[in-house]
């Protein structure tokens, strides 16, 4: 994009397009100043009256005056009125998240619900690498390679549509794995998930699935990432009862990553219990974090997150601890 390599002229400066980002998907561009340690979404805009509507409307959020509001905006026909609230309300959304990211915590402005972030001190580890070890397995006479990684995640790549599909099934009939089977292509179908395109794949390989050439399918074993997850912490990760289950999407919408119908809770000590959502999953998908250390940094950073949840519910609302949810994007800066 024009603008973004503009601005990415400055040194000091990083600029990334949203819709590439699996972190939040707001504004057109995010814009890093190192030298200021300013952060901002920026909206493009074209056209002078397009321009002096944004510029109002960005300065009545900042300041919050009411009277700088009815004076820039009293010439304003309907059509200008109606073009300044959207415009409002989208510089309204922009600092709501940056605040969140900031603050590493705030409100989801889609949803009302507390969104909490807390970020890892460590590089994350992708499986990306064994997709496009897969790949070049593949030639004229082998239309297919498969993976297992961290012993939960099963991947399989195919030049051949038949193959993916009935192959892949037999693979986990014959590994006895009830989980859903995934497409890598789903993350078109989920703005909260990485794009393909910001994917470490070689362009040549990205293209390819793009058309449908290569097909890329996988499966997070649940039953095994709970196996996994008590190996390295004994006692950590196991499935809900019914009962927890039903109570917790009864207090709110916990997504689709069960196993049997049951949610999957990690054990946070004192008797206190987190429900893990599909973002969760997501990641370990879409984004390719190797499910090891997801899982890992999930258990180091569970009482650091757990203090900050109680905090801000005390402030908020001066009652004890609520459920704990979590749904795996919050490494994301997702709720």
């Amino acid at each position: 994009m024009p603008a973004a390599e503009f601005f990415n002229r400055d040194p000091q400066v990083m600029v990334v397009c949203t819709d590439i980002l699996s972190i939040v998907h707001v504004g057109d561009l995010l814009i890093a100043n190192r030298g200021t340690g300013e952060l901002v979404f920026s909206e493009l805009k074209t056209g002078e009256k397009n321009l002096a509507i944004t510029a109002a409307a960005e300065f009545a959020i900042r300041s919050g005056c009411e009277r700088f509001e009815k004076l820039a905006t009293a010439g304003y026909d309907k059509a200008d009125q109606k073009h300044y609230e959207r415009v409002k309300r989208q510089s309204q959304r922009n600092e709501t998240i940056l605040n969140t990211i900031r603050d590493e915590g705030g409100t989801d402005p889609s949803t009302g619900a507390q969104v909490f972030i807390h970020p890892t001190e460590e590089p994350s580890e992708f499986w990306t690498d064994t997709i496009t070890a897969c790949y070049q397995q593949l030639n004229d006479t082998k239309q297919w390679a498969i993976g297992v990684i961290d012993e939960c995640l099963y991947l399989g790549v195919y030049s051949s549509q038949k193959m993916a599909f009935i192959g892949f099934q037999a693979w986990m009939d014959r590994e006895k794995c009830e989980s859903p089977i995934h497409n890598l292509t789903d993350s078109f179908f989920d703005p909260g998930t990485r794009p393909l395109g910001a994917t470490l794949l070689p362009r040549e390989l990205r293209e390819k699935i793009l058309r449908g050439d290569i097909l890329v399918v996988m499966c997070l074993d649940i039953a095994k990432m709970i196996e996994l997850a008590n190996r390295i912490q004994p006692g950590y990760m196991s499935l809900a009862t019914k009962k927890e289950s039903s109570r917790m999407r009864q207090e709110r919408a916990m997504g689709d990553f069960t196993l049997r119908g049951l949610l999957i809770k990690t054990n946070e000590g004192g008797g206190v219990s987190m429900f893990l959502g599909g973002g969760f999953r997501d990641r370990i998908l879409f984004d390719q974090h190797r499910p090891a250390q997801l899982i890992a940094q999930n258990m180091r950073s569970s009482v650091a997150f757990h203090d900050k949840v109680i905090a801000l519910h005390a402030a908020t609302s001066g009652t004890g601890a609520p459920p704990r949810e979590s749904s795996g994007t919050s490494q994301n800066g997702g709720g």
